[in-house]
């Protein structure tokens, strides 16, 4: 099996496992099971997102394409999504932030909820389509995988000029329907 789909999935499975972790340690692991079966989608788009693209970083190293700028963004977004994932529980961590001085900090994670998680799954998919145009300029007719060229067929740039400005609308409303609130 290719290592790049090991180590994506090895990455899925590491961010459901720290949502899992922090709920736990915040409350209990059946509080945890229940809080997934609420956000189920969230979670599993953030940890697929971030999977993807761990998976990907993989595949451009095996190309021998990637560079300090694909280890950034990879890096970048799996630190929001991490963020993200930890926005999810936020209103647990209120019950423990106040005993840390950071009583502010748990109201505005727990407020922003909703923005942070869109935040963490619309930067992966940036990431995603990122990585994956420079895979595409760079060894696209060295790819034999009929799946893989058919997602590079698609005008990437495009893609992530206009993935890029439909995050900023929907974050943007976000915030400003929770400012209003």
């Amino acid at each position: 099996m290719k290592k790049y789909y090991i180590f994506g999935t090895l990455g899925f499975l590491i961010l459901i496992s720290f949502y899992f972790l922090i709920l736990s340690i915040f409350n209990s692991y059946s509080h945890a099971i229940e809080q997934f079966k609420e956000m189920w989608y969230w979670v599993l788009l953030l940890s697929l997102g971030f999977g993807t693209q761990i998976g990907l970083y993989f595949y451009m190293k095996e190309l021998s394409i990637a560079n300090t700028t694909s280890m950034a963004s990879t890096a970048g977004s799996s630190a929001v999504s991490g963020t993200s994932m930890v926005a999810c529980c936020a209103h647990h961590l209120s019950d423990i932030l106040p005993f840390l001085g950071l009583t502010g900090l748990a109201i505005f994670l727990n407020k922003y909820q909703l923005f942070f998680v869109l935040l963490g799954v619309f930067s992966s998919a940036l990431g995603i389509i990122y990585m994956l145009n420079i895979i595409k300029k760079h060894h696209f007719k060295q790819i034999k995988n009929n799946f893989m060229k058919k997602i590079l067929s698609f005008n990437l740039d495009f893609l992530f000029k206009t993935s890029l400005l439909v995050s900023l609308i929907i974050l943007s409303f976000t915030i400003m329907i929770k400012v209003r609130a």
